[in-house]
């Protein structure tokens, strides 16, 4: 009997071995599967990111590889950006509940509607401690990892409860180390699309000048212009024929839509009507009248609509400008937009009178820089100021007459090709991204093509596209040096350094007027010719001597800024010659970007009379 049980528990004992052995051999068996599938998992992450580089199969498989360290319902993926250091969101993914898969979202940046949390487009580096972590933003928790190199950066969006242990971030660091040269291939493609993209735009680009030069073609341009100014989302121009309003211009509307606003002559005489004799107009959803609108432009999402009328020679027109979200328009607004669209009459009315001919491109093209320079009020009157100070620096080096007048031309025109690019980007709020600066220096060889193109004189055209290098060839677009940047591009340049240091921006002060001279003769040598600083410098200096003991400013506050007479004829300023303009109240410097503590007018009175 005994023996019976002994036997029994031998062959339990067995048993027990055999089965612990199918489990370690399933455990072992797993893990292989396991290590197979990541092993296919990176061998197909790195084909991917072989030439040509597929970008969003790289990224894909990077965030699977995640899926299987830690459970996530949102992937985002980060580039560091070498322009402002920081890491900018590239892509997203979620995870579709139906096959546990992850998707690309719908726009990369846009989250899926049934996603809670919002990946933020850029951060810092400080915002990121370690190489692996867990950030707690409001109710949602953040895992994150830091790829080796910290030139890429991925977070997950995980559960509440989710701890990083040891484990966990042993393995996203290996992860980690293992993508590093994956991520330099990422980057490698990233810069070749960027390529790309800034290839294609400077092509387009170059393509408009011929529309650009028309009468029509700057009826467009303004319009969409100032649509972009004013935070529209369309414009549109009515021009009154003999039989009643002809639709020249639109922005913003879909073909159909624009189709059908353009024959909708019971619309165009409404809008003439309510408009009437007033200058500028508001029409918006909750307004009686909007009920007249026809069902096209409510499913266009017209909620508010602009209208300003614009008189030029015998020719009237309206000018529009619509909006998806009905607003108050307070006194203040009401008087800088009147300023605004005044250009618009300014424009139709010039462009009336221009033809074809090479001395009136010239004029078209001056035009449209003007209309650049009046985009943001941080640059109202800038070409003017660019022509007068390189005309000064020119003249006192005794140059030529006849190439004075190019260095004078090519300054008038130094960015015109800001308006054959991105109006988006030369709007831009805050820091650009390295694309968007790539796409901002497209501007100098944009403008010497049109020069080139429509005005035939290829000196003027290098000074525009030499006028950002560099004396120490740090510059762009080619990075030329010394004595290979041609004269009329070294004034350009420093007319545009301390025109640059004198003019406020939105995100800060200017330098007072002393401040910039300084500013100017430390970059000479490096940024700038030193010959030319000493000129400028110079000149100056002789100025200010003439006026030395004039308790006043160098000339009229207008005659200095350039600022449209439209706006110089409404200031008290003009009304109160007997005063200093700082003295005056109610200016309406603000109007371009400015305010009298800071304005280079007194900040060189002041800086002339310390001296006394």
């Amino acid at each position: 009997m005994i023996n019976g049980v002994w036997g029994w528990y031998q062959i339990l004992a067995v048993l027990a071995v055999l089965l612990l052995l199918c489990i370690l051999i399933g455990i072992i068996s797993y893990f292989r599967k396991k290590a197979g599938i990541e092993k296919q998992l990176y061998e197909k992450i790195f084909n991917s990111c072989k030439e040509p580089c597929n970008i969003n199969q790289t990224i894909g498989g990077i965030f699977r590889l995640m899926s299987a360290k830690i459970k996530a319902n949102e992937y985002g993926f980060y580039l560091l950006d070498g322009k402002n250091g920081q890491f900018v969101l590239k892509s997203i993914h979620y995870k579709n509940e139906s096959d546990d898969n992850l998707n690309l979202s719908y726009s990369g940046l846009i989250p899926h509607k049934d996603i809670k949390y919002v990946f933020p487009v850029a951060l810092g580096p400080a915002d990121i401690a370690k190489d692996v972590g867990v950030l707690n933003e409001a109710k949602t928790k953040i895992a994150y990892v830091r790829i080796r190199g910290g030139k890429a950066l991925i977070q997950l969006v995980v559960g509440s409860s989710f701890k990083m242990d040891k484990n966990t971030a042993a393995a996203l660091k290996n992860v980690s180390e293992r993508l590093e040269s994956v991520i330099q291939c990422l980057i490698e493609a990233e810069i070749k699309n960027t390529k790309a993209k800034i290839l294609e735009t400077s092509q387009q680009a170059t393509k408009s000048i011929t529309s650009m030069i028309s009468g029509d073609g700057i009826l467009k341009m303004a319009v969409s212009m100032f649509t972009k100014t004013i935070n529209a989302k369309g414009g549109f121009f009515l021009k009154r024929g003999e039989d009643g309003y002809e639709l020249e211009v639109n922005t913003g509307f879909s073909k159909e839509t624009g189709v059908m606003f353009k024959y909708d002559a019971e619309l165009h005489g409404f809008l003439y009507d309510f408009l009437g004799s007033k200058k500028l107009a508001t029409l918006n959803v909750n307004d009686s009248n909007f009920s007249i609108m026809p069902i096209y432009l409510i499913a266009e999402g017209v909620k508010q609509i602009l209208l300003f009328r614009i008189d030029y020679a015998d020719n009237v027109g309206i000018a529009g400008f619509w909006y998806d979200q009905p607003y108050e328009i307070d006194e203040y607004q009401t008087v800088s937009l009147l300023l605004m669209f005044s250009k618009i009459s300014d424009v139709f009315g010039k462009t009336k009178q221009l033809s074809r001919s090479c001395a009136d491109n010239i004029e078209t093209l001056k035009l449209i820089s003007t209309l650049v320079d009046d985009l943001s009020p941080y640059t109202v009157g800038f070409s003017s100021l660019m022509q007068k100070y390189a005309t000064l620096i020119a003249e006192h080096m005794r140059l030529p007459k006849e190439e004075v007048d190019e260095i004078a031309l090519a300054a008038f025109l130094s960015n015109i090709g800001i308006a054959a690019l991105s109006y988006d980007v030369f709007l831009k709020k805050g820091k650009y991204t390295e694309f968007d600066y790539e796409i901002i220096k497209l501007h100098s060889e944009v403008g010497a093509d049109i020069i080139e193109s429509l005005q035939g004189q290829s000196r003027a055209a290098d000074m525009v596209r030499y006028h950002h290098e560099r004396i120490d060839g740090c510059g762009y677009p080619y990075g030329l040096k010394g004595d290979d940047i041609p004269i009329g591009a070294k004034i350009l340049a420093v007319a545009q350094f301390f025109i640059a240091k004198i003019s406020p921006r939105n995100f800060r002060d200017a330098s007072t007027y002393d401040e910039a001279l300084a500013a100017i003769e430390s970059a000479a040598g490096t940024q700038l010719d030193k010959d030319v600083v000493d000129n400028f410098l110079s000149c100056v200096a002789n100025i200010r001597n003439e006026h030395k003991y004039d308790d006043g400013s160098l000339d009229y506050c207008w005659n200095m800024r350039f600022v449209s007479s439209e706006l110089c004829n409404k200031c008290p300023v003009k009304v109160r010659t007997d005063r200093k303009c700082w003295e005056s109240s109610a200016t309406l410097c603000v109007a371009h970007g400015n305010k009298c503590e800071t304005c280079f007018i007194y900040t060189e009175y002041q800086g002339r009379m310390n001296k006394n």
